[in-house]
């Protein structure tokens, strides 16, 4: 019989770099507040849709 330890089946967070982090806070701060929309505007190949996600668990 063999045993295989049980994982979260969650990848691990990718690290961010200085400008995404910056972003993240930002813009939950901003959502944060009653009312509020947001639009992030980046170049391609530059992080938004895990900035985004990282936002969304911030939130």
């Amino acid at each position: 019989m063999t045993v295989v330890a049980a994982t979260s089946g969650l990848p691990e967070k990718r690290p961010l770099f200085s400008d995404q982090a910056e972003a993240v806070n930002r813009l939950a701060r901003h959502l944060r507040r009653p009312g509020t929309r947001g639009l992030y505007v980046a170049a391609t190949g530059t992080g938004k849709t895990l900035v985004s996600a990282r936002v969304a668990d911030e939130l």
